[in-house]
């Protein structure tokens, strides 16, 4: 099992020469042995070349390299509002991707109705942002934009908002999975929306739930965060940001 720890002294420089006799695990009040700690340094500059991921084996290659970090990011424009909201959102994961984003991290943008038999993680930062730029959110707009929403989408908003809901906890199920399994480590799932229902629960029907997601997500070793986008919007009474994205 690995664990990611990121450890600072009173002044917040990080701390790069620590031991395995430096930490301590407790689990269940027992403590477990550390055999090693590895400092990894997010250096942007360290290498610039971008190596194609082609295939399911690429992926996994890339992935096991040492200090490959995974991003999984999920935009649900199910659950974000056109506009001020979407823009915020391009602007989050954008600021991101041409920050913190390194040539040896692995990234994936996930929207709805993306498929699901072909996520493949990639090193092409431009890629990830054309994919970032395309997104706008539809919350609200029950308008059908694909043939699959107007053979199944037909219907009540009421229905119509269990179904996304549906939709968007299968593809963070799936999304999970998919992560978890590319390496030991520990992975990031970012999901970018204002919040949804749990889907209603059918006794004929095997899908995913928020259970699910959670349980996929501890088993792959993935940490989900969320952010609102709501939270971001300026507030021009003030002229401040109502709310700040923890670092």
């Amino acid at each position: 099992m690995r664990i990611d720890a990121v450890v600072t002294d009173a002044r917040g420089r990080v701390v790069r020469d620590l031991k395995a006799d430096d930490f301590a695990i407790v689990e269940d009040g027992a403590p477990e042995t550390v055999e090693a700690a590895t400092f990894v340094a997010n250096d942007a500059a360290a290498d610039s070349t971008v190596v194609p991921v082609l295939s399911r084996t690429d992926e996994q290659t890339e992935a096991g390299r040492p200090g490959a970090r995974l991003f999984a990011i999920f935009l649900d424009e199910y659950h974000i509002a056109k506009g001020e909201e979407s823009e915020r959102a391009r602007e989050l994961v954008t600021r991101f991707l041409d920050r913190d984003f390194t040539s040896r991290d692995l990234a994936i943008i996930v929207k709805p109705l993306d498929s699901l038999l072909n996520l493949r993680m990639t090193h092409d930062r431009a890629a990830l942002l054309a994919a970032v730029a395309t997104f706008e959110g539809r919350k609200g707009d029950y308008e059908p934009k694909t043939t699959f929403e107007q053979n199944y989408f037909a219907a009540a908003p009421e229905r119509v908002e269990a179904m996304r809901s549906q939709i968007v906890t299968s593809a963070l199920n799936a999304l999970a999975l998919h992560v978890g399994n590319l390496q030991p480590g520990r992975k990031t799932m970012l999901l970018v929306s204002d919040g949804f229902p749990r889907p209603p629960r059918r006794r004929d029907e095997a899908l995913p739930t928020i259970d699910s997601v959670t349980r996929s997500a501890n088993r792959s070793g993935v940490s989900i965060y969320t952010v609102d986008p709501r939270a971001l919007i300026i507030d021009s009474s003030r002229g401040a940001t109502s709310a700040a994205i923890p670092g």
